[in-house]
């Protein structure tokens, strides 16, 4: 028996606000306005009320804030599993399946 290809389907369109913000980012790079980041914490003073905005600034405060580029990283793989917080933290798609390169670093040490 051959089995029938399946049909492709079109793509999801982004939901209007997405959509929205992704032309706004890219209006502002076309007119050479820098980028803006906010932290977490500036984040969560502009949205006081916001549940989300408060687990990812606790999660933020905990890991350090900025004591380096990498507290993303450092927040996904986060192992305080006893933190109520934990379940729900942000970045966690990161963390999986990376192991922050030092199998490489290990690898390549290893060769020399």
């Amino acid at each position: 028996m051959q089995q029938q290809p399946e049909p492709q389907t079109a793509p999801k369109p982004l939901p209007k606000g997405l959509q929205a913000a992704r032309e706004a980012r890219a209006a502002r790079a076309a007119a050479g306005l820098p980028t803006v980041r906010t932290t977490p914490l500036e984040k969560l003073a502009a949205h006081p009320t916001s549940l989300r905005a408060s687990i990812n600034a606790k999660c933020y405060q905990c890991e350090g804030e900025d004591a380096d580029p990498k507290v993303r990283h450092r927040i996904g793989s986060c192992l305080v599993t006893s933190c109520g917080l934990w379940a729900v933290r942000p970045y966690q798609h990161m963390s999986m399946g990376s192991d922050d390169g030092d199998q490489e670093d290990q690898g390549e040490a290893d060769e020399e």
